[in-house]
């Protein structure tokens, strides 16, 4: 069953200049696709909760699951950084570490949105800079205690993640920590 609509019947002029700016939209074409995924994670989101699928925490948990379904279909199943919720849910840098944060607490069937998202950083990383460590550039300080944190369970014995001295958001890490962690997620070294 196909639902349809006009983005015009729905969005004015202004909107729809607002929401390709907002959705990182060049084209219309952009901006209908973007707004077609969102329109899943929105039907989700509303069948959820006339399915009863929100128990206890009522408040935190409706903004968890929308979370996880604009990470469904909205971004791809990547994990978004805050910058970008920032932007798209109108909240607070800090109120976007902690919904990602309380999001990866809750959920724990997100590792292949982490395993991809980390693949696309790991593939940009510069190899090998001292023989030592990776440099990887992350800016999403949720993702960044994330990966310390699965760094700390899947290679507790190996060297740490640090932050590159004079850098706000590249960050060092040693090459077996790094082999660690692409074995336990199944992602390319």
């Amino acid at each position: 069953m196909a639902i349809a609509f006009e983005l015009t019947d729905v969005f004015t002029t202004e909107e729809r200049t607002a929401l390709k700016g907002v959705l990182s939209a060049r084209t219309d074409a952009e901006l209908e696709a973007a707004v077609t995924n969102l329109s899943k994670a929105s039907l989700r989101e509303f069948a959820d909760a006339i399915l009863g699928l929100y128990p206890g925490r009522l408040g935190s948990d409706i903004s968890e699951r929308r979370l996880l379904h604009l990470i469904r279909f909205h971004f791809g199943n990547r994990i978004p950084t805050e910058i970008e919720l920032v932007q798209m849910l109108r909240i607070t840098e800090s109120n976007a570490t902690k919904l990602l944060r309380d999001l990866s607490a809750h959920q724990p069937g997100l590792a292949d949105a982490y395993a991809a998202t980390l693949q696309d950083l790991f593939d940009a990383k510069v190899a090998n800079v001292d023989g030592a460590t990776h440099h990887v550039t992350i800016v999403s300080k949720h993702l960044v205690e994330w990966l310390k944190g699965k760094a700390t369970v899947v290679a507790p014995n190996l060297g740490a993640i640090t932050r590159v001295r004079g850098t706000n958001d590249r960050h060092a890490i040693p090459i077996d920590t790094y082999n660690a962690i692409c074995d336990s997620l199944r992602i390319r070294r």
